[in-house]
């Protein structure tokens, strides 16, 4: 449990110094990699259509960025910032 706690830190520490996060699915749809991004203030982009996240506002549609995985998968570094760049974060 000290290496999780260690590297849950560590991640929290390089969300904060990002524009951008990626957040997975992982092993289930819940996921609290959504709540470290914005606790880090840090962009959320959401690798998967399926993560539960509160899109009844149009307030988190513009905090947050989504490319589904089948389509980051198959991109490369400067297609996926062009793609992040294109959404319309405020």
């Amino acid at each position: 449990q000290k290496f999780g706690q260690h590297a849950k830190g560590v991640m929290r520490r390089e969300m904060a110094a990002a524009q951008f996060c990626l957040v997975p699915e992982g092993d289930s749809p819940d996921s609290s990699r959504v709540y470290d991004a914005v606790m880090q203030l840090c962009i959320p982009v959401l690798l998967s259509e399926r993560i539960p996240v509160p899109r009844l506002t149009g307030l988190w549609q513009r905090a947050s960025v989504t490319v589904p995985a089948r389509r980051f998968l198959s991109m490369g570094e400067q297609a996926l910032q062009a793609e992040v760049r294109a959404q319309p974060v405020r």
